[in-house]
């Protein structure tokens, strides 16, 4: 509850964000259960969390709602059929050409980034929401 009313704070121009050093790993695991109340039933949430390390700097109370909406996304995706929602975190090693394909700023140095990915086998997304 503290968490939520420090985002709201911050959302509202009243309050900060607080920015420290976490492991995304640990972020998504305390998250297991709000996730797993949050789906569909008939849907399967499996954690694929990072062997390495994947420490970030950041507003974890940021991220984890994030995750929150990236899973219910996913959740509402498979809506009524059975389905698998995969929340995966770990460190990609990122050359130039890769950097040049995502929607970040073209400018981004190579090297090793920490990633959250939230993939479902729901109906998708037609091209022109894409």
């Amino acid at each position: 509850a503290a968490d939520l009313a420090r985002q709201m704070l911050a959302y509202s121009g009243h309050g900060h964000f607080v920015s420290r050093i976490f492991a995304l790993d640990s972020v998504a695991q305390e998250m297991a259960h709000l996730l797993k109340v949050s789906i569909s039933k008939r849907a399967v949430l499996r954690y694929e969390l990072g062997a390495a390390a994947a420490n970030v700097r950041g507003d974890p109370t940021q991220i984890r709602q994030v995750i929150l909406n990236l899973i219910t996304n996913a959740s509402e995706a498979i809506g009524d059929h059975d389905g698998v929602i995969r929340l995966s975190t770990g460190i990609a090693r990122c050359d130039r050409a890769y950097l040049r394909t995502t929607y970040l700023d073209e400018n981004l140095p190579e090297g090793e980034y920490a990633y959250i990915e939230v993939a479902d086998d729901g109906c998708g997304m037609d091209a022109e929401t894409l």
